[in-house]
């Protein structure tokens, strides 16, 4: 018996304070899904079914088989720049789903090494839009390949 399919729907933004007070860059290509889902891209597991697409400027993921773990369905993109090292970032992105669920928020390394230190976040998404904003520094090295 398949499961439900539910919807989980996604914009984000990732932008890039270099000082206090400059000026913040966003490191996501198509933020606001204008452009339809590129460069996004949906990753899934062995065993899970979803799709993506763009519903009137939303991100949309429908997911009708999710796997056994929260990170058997991810939508994920490249950043356009590099993490700096002592540089604080601030994710920020409004969600909501068919039905209430737990996700998690990462950056990551694009070369598979895994995730970076402490930049996992498990957020709650409901039935209403909501707006959601992480705010990480980067205490290590420059990351060249986060994702």
């Amino acid at each position: 018996m398949n499961p439900t399919p539910r919807r989980f729907v996604l914009i984000a933004g990732l932008l890039l304070s270099l000082l206090p007070s400059a000026r913040a860059v966003n490191a996501i290509v198509n933020a606001d899904f204008v452009s339809d889902t590129d460069p996004w891209a949906l990753k899934l597991a062995s065993g899970t079914a979803a799709s993506l697409d763009n519903d009137a400027g939303w991100g949309r993921v429908l997911i009708t088989n999710g796997g056994s773990s929260k990170s058997s369905v991810a939508l994920e993109q490249p950043l356009g720049r590099p993490l700096q090292s002592g540089v604080t970032y601030t994710i920020a992105f409004d969600a909501r789903a068919d039905a209430a669920k737990s996700i998690d928020v990462m950056l990551r390394t694009t070369g598979g090494s895994g995730t970076i230190d402490n930049a996992t976040y498990g957020i709650s998404v409901g039935t209403s839009t909501a707006r959601t904003t992480i705010t990480y520094t980067n205490s290590g090295s420059d990351i060249a390949d986060a994702k």
